[in-house]
Formats: structure tokens, C-alpha cells, sequence
């Protein structure tokens, strides 16, 4: 987890510079992983389809809780128990360090991200 701060830097004649500090600027959240099992391929199709969505849905490991876009899934189909995927998120809130959600939470927060999607 990284971040920089998102800065607009005006040149001026004379060699003046104006730079505007316009808030933190963070970077992407990739990894990658392997859907393994009878449901990889159906895994892989639903995370497909929510990044061809565009909506903003949560996304949550350990202490974080983050609401995201998908940027980025790429998918590597070895068979239909295995799939190999590259995956990328942008940041649009985050909540973390503001204490962790619960399970429940948790779970009705991905319903509701596969209901928005018509999966079922």
C-alpha cells in the first residue's frame, strides 16, 4: 500500500513554478491468485463481470475495508477447475483504521454486490 500525494505543477515564464497540492493521489491495489474447484470458471466470470460493471463494490482483507472499482481482471484459463487471474482495483473510500466490520457486514455487502449484478 502506497501513496502519493496528487500535486499540479504550473511553469511559469521566467522559470516560476506554482505547484497546487490537490489530496493523496493512492496507487492501485493488484495481486494475483488461482480459483481452483468445480466453480473456478463461474468464479472468474462473476469477478469479469463486476469489473465490466464499473460499479464501486467493497472489498475487505484483515483490517482493511475499502470500496474499489475494478481497473484490471485478466484471466488464464487452464481448465474449467483452473483459473489463473491478475486482478486491479482503484480506490474510491476507504474506511480502514476505522475499525473492523463484522462478519455479517461483511457478508450482506456481498450479496448485495452479487444481487447488483443479477448473480445468483
Amino acid at each position: 500500500m502506497g501513496r502519493a500525494h496528487h500535486l499540479v505543477i504550473h511553469k511559469l515564464v521566467g522559470g516560476t513554478r506554482v505547484i497546487d497540492a490537490m489530496g493523496p493521489d493512492p496507487r492501485p491495489i493488484e495481486w494475483h491468485g488461482l480459483f481452483f474447484g468445480p466453480t473456478a470458471t463461474v468464479r472468474a466470470r462473476t469477478v469479469d463481470a463486476m469489473k465490466d460493471s464499473g460499479a464501486a463494490i467493497p472489498l475487505s482483507w484483515g483490517s482493511f475495508y475499502d470500496t474499489v472499482v475494478i481497473s484490471q481482471f485478466v484471466a488464464e484459463y487452464k481448465h474449467e477447475w483452473e483459473v489463473r487471474y491478475h486482478i486491479a482495483v482503484e480506490l474510491v473510500t476507504s474506511t480502514s483504521g476505522q475499525g473492523a466490520i463484522s462478519l455479517d457486514t461483511s457478508v450482506l455487502n456481498d450479496i448485495n454486490s452479487a444481487l447488483a449484478l443479477g448473480i445468483s
